[in-house]
């Protein structure tokens, strides 16, 4: 009984182990992935700087170094590099499609079908929206528009029902994320005594006397209906509606599907349910893709650029730990950037380095010649102030309070300065002219003692006493338990009984 118990309670996480991984679907495809390979595995680091790449935040991500067998492969998925300067940003349809563990291929739209796919890593559902909602909230930014305004649909429903729907979410989204968002919770909607009639729109009638696992579906498919309708009914308005037709065509177009992972829960994939639904959740992405492209046609732009994650259940590990969403996708590994100097792209063949350590791949004189007068360049973490000109760190530092000098650094933050370049402080030592005393300091404006010497001489001293000490405790305790020989012991009395007279 014990047995079968376990065994019921783990064919859960096994199915789901199996469950098949995340795919990417870009389209138009990057021109450099081409469809008769096998699709690209790609790790969360390189996950999400292809996101970054085809939702329009690429300068604000960097890309990982090659490693592995795959080495550089991966970036083939990543869109090239333009010779020249763009000045209309295509529209982008984002799709977010949750579905059942055994995947949602079915479902997939056939022009998105017939282009190479990506598989991601297989992380949990809010890991993958955090990414999204971040990188869009990035790219809203970029073109000047408010995750408020028309020009971006659909937005501020991921964040609400995707995010701010987890208890606690303010301890999991990060600093960046969280400020775009807002750290306030979601108002709670009220929920009407009398339920509002729906209006259907025609195409649901084989789910609309479904149970209630079809509901979720059919509100996020009227949904799609509906803003389908929109620019369908905006293009044939008028194709010479002038500037206004333009202003009216979506920059940013975000859909958040559950509802298919709601049937497939409940019904099996060979299902009449299941496969009406999958059918219909196809035939509406086509048709909504299709509007937005002919809407965006008559406004004379170009064709909307289409980025669908397939996303399966995710496998609960047995020893679950939470980490921050955003997590996974930071890479430990220093990165280049496209657009930058070619000190900063140098860092690429670094894969881990002290703060203040030499660069390794350079000899001597090549360092010599590379670093500025007056210190080597240096890596200097996220978590260090890093100042934009050398005149700036001396004025905010007191040129390092005397006791160190600004040296030029590369930063690992991105919204550093232009290449990654700045500058920073290098702490040294200061000698007490009346005791002679030497003292270490460090801090971001050398205004903290380095204690880390004096420290470690004292552990170590310590250390050595304690040895020393219980070893002479030990010794004394093995003496103790010799025997005296015959002569010490008669005088101590321990040789027998004294002869009486």
């Amino acid at each position: 009984m014990l047995v079968q118990t376990a065994l019921s309670a783990l064919l859960p996480a096994l199915a789901l182990a199996a469950a098949p991984a995340p795919r990417l679907y870009l389209s138009p495809a990057p021109p450099r992935l081409s469809a008769s390979s096998p699709p690209l595995a790609l790790s969360a680091a390189q996950a999400n700087a292809v996101l970054a790449h085809h939702l329009g935040a690429a300068h604000h991500v960097q890309l990982p170094l090659a490693s592995g067998k795959v080495g550089r492969e991966w970036e083939k998925a990543l869109e090239d590099a333009p010779e020249h300067v763009v000045l209309e940003v295509p529209a982008r349809i984002v799709v977010v499609l949750e579905c059942g563990k055994a995947g949602c291929d079915d479902a997939i739209p056939a022009d998105l079908a017939s282009h190479p796919s990506l598989s991601l890593p297989s992380l949990p559902a809010t890991s993958y929206l955090a990414a999204f909602s971040l990188h869009l909230h990035r790219l809203a930014d970029s073109l000047g528009l408010d995750a408020d305004s028309p020009a971006v649909r659909g937005l501020k429903e991921l964040v609400s029902e995707g995010i701010k729907s987890v208890v606690g979410w303010q301890a999991w989204v990060g600093d960046e994320l969280g400020s775009w968002i807002g750290w306030h919770d979601e108002p709670r909607k009220v929920k009407a005594a009398v339920e509002p009639e729906a209006i259907s729109s025609g195409l649901f009638t084989d789910l609309d006397m479904l149970d209630s696992s079809a509901a979720q579906l059919i509100l996020e498919l009227e949904k799609l209906t509906s803003v389908a309708d929109s620019m369908a009914s905006s293009s044939s308005a008028g194709a010479d509606s002038g500037p206004q037709g333009r202003a009216e065509a979506p920059k940013v177009l975000v859909m958040h599907l559950k509802g298919l992972k709601e049937i497939a829960a409940k019904h099996s994939r060979q299902s009449q349910t299941y496969q009406t639904a999958s059918s219909l959740v196809k035939q509406t992405l086509t048709g909504l893709i299709a509007s937005v492209d002919a809407h965006l046609a008559t406004a004379e732009q170009a064709r909307a650029k289409v980025v669908l994650l397939a996303l399966p259940p995710h496998p609960t590990p047995l020893l679950r730990k939470r980490t921050p969403w955003l997590a996974p996708f930071e890479s430990s590994q220093l990165a280049k950037r496209f657009g930058s100097s070619p000190r900063a792209r140098a860092l690429n063949a670094h894969v881990k380095r002290s703060v203040f350590s030499p660069r390794q791949d350079e000899t001597p004189s090549a360092a010599a010649a590379a670093a500025p007068a007056n210190g080597s360049s240096v890596i200097v973490p996220s978590g260090y102030t890093c100042f934009a000109s050398e005149q700036e760190a001396n004025d905010k530092t007191a040129r390092c309070l005397g006791r160190g000098e600004p040296v030029r650094g590369i930063t690992t933050r991105v919204e550093g300065a232009q290449g990654g370049e700045c500058w920073v402080c290098k702490c040294g030592e200061t000698v007490d002219d009346e005791t002679g005393r030497r003292t270490r300091w460090k801090g971001e404006g050398c205004e903290k003692e380095d204690l880390s010497a004096p420290f470690t001489l004292l552990a170590s001293t310590t250390l050595l006493l304690t040895v020393l000490v219980g070893g002479g405790i030990a010794l004394l305790y093995a003496v103790g338990e010799d025997t005296l020989p015959g002569t010490l012991s008669a005088v101590s009395g321990m040789g027998g009984h004294a002869k009486r007279d």
